[in-house]
Parts: C-alpha cells; sequence; structure tokens
C-alpha cells in the first residue's frame, strides 16, 4: 500500500509563522531540483505550539529531528534526500528542525494514466507501481506541494512513534499502475 502524507491538523498553532529569513534567502525548489544554496531562516511557530511536520510559509516541508530520524531509517541508500537545518525558537530556546526535500525524483508518474488540466497541470496522478514499491518514500517530480508518498511501512512507523502535524491518506489500488 501506498500513502500520500500531508498536513495532519485542524490546530494553527502547527503553523510556522513569524520568519525571518536571512538576507539572501532562496526558496526552495521545486522537487527535482537540487538546493545548492541554503542559509538556515529562523522560524517560529504561530501561538507557541510545535510539532513533528509542521507547515510552513518557507516554501518546504519542515520536520523535527526525530521525524527525520524515522524517516532517514527508512531511506537508508536513498541519496535523493537534502537535510536543510531550520531553526526555530521555542518558548523553552531555540530546536533544529530540517527542511526535508527531494533533490532528486524518480519517474514515478504514469503520463498515460493520469489526469491533467488543459494546462498540463497534474491533477490526479497514477503512479508506476514497480518504481514505488522500492521507494520508501518519494515526490513527484516539478512539483513545488508539500506532500509526499510513503510505503505502508514507513507510515506504520511513524503513527507508532506518535508523530505529531501528519497524516496520511491511501492511494486507492487503481492509482498504480
Amino acid at each position: 500500500m501506498l500513502y500520500r502524507a500531508e498536513f495532519g491538523t485542524d490546530d494553527i498553532s502547527n503553523t510556522i509563522g513569524n520568519v525571518r529569513f536571512p538576507e539572501s534567502y532562496p526558496f526552495m525548489p521545486m522537487n527535482g531540483v537540487a538546493v545548492v544554496r541554503w542559509e538556515t531562516p529562523v522560524v517560529c511557530f504561530v501561538d507557541g505550539g510545535e510539532g513533528d511536520y509542521a507547515s510552513s510559509n518557507i516554501g518546504a516541508r519542515v520536520v523535527s529531528a526525530k521525524l527525520r530520524s524515522l524517516i532517514c531509517e527508512f531511506s537508508i541508500g536513498q541519496a535523493d534526500i537534502q537535510w536543510l537545518p531550520v531553526s526555530i525558537d521555542l518558548t523553552s530556546g531555540r530546536e533544529e528542525y530540517y527542511a526535508f526535500h527531494f533533490s532528486q525524483c524518480h519517474s514515478v508518474v504514469d503520463s498515460s494514466r493520469s489526469k491533467f488540466l488543459s494546462t498540463g497541470a497534474l491533477i490526479t496522478p497514477v503512479f508506476k507501481k514497480k518504481i514505488v514499491a522500492d521507494l520508501p518514500l518519494f515526490a513527484i517530480p516539478g512539483k513545488s506541494t508539500f506532500e509526499f508518498f510513503a510505503r505502508c511501512d514507513l507510515v506504520a512507523k511513524i503513527v507508532s512513534a506518535g508523530i505529531s502535524g501528519i497524516m496520511f491518506k491511501e492511494i486507492p489500488e487503481e492509482r498504480l499502475a
């Protein structure tokens, strides 16, 4: 089984706001493009909340060290993931989080079976089952969304670890070709 990961909270306090960017801060590129220059932004959670998978306005998936550790455990040998430091000011002090970025992407979308808008924008991806079966997690090339996709074994580990701020939606079998 395959799941789509997304921000999973109605609690606005899990949102990062009040961002202090370095003067030359470059925004995160789309999936499949490596970040070659990164200066650590300093951010804080809105209303003092915190979570392991935080929605943000810095154009990146922002994850705690705990979630990073779980993802790294399952993505050993997956060299297409970049972990970029993000400093978060909490009431208890500053904590290091990470922007989680796919610098390279696999050809996971079956273009002949997926649905696209007339503009060419992908709206309903159908995934290549043989390729995604070997990937613990991946993102869709050329998109700049916060979502990522994960196999059921990684999802089970994340859920059992009590990771906050994330929810998973199962990808229907008919979207795997």
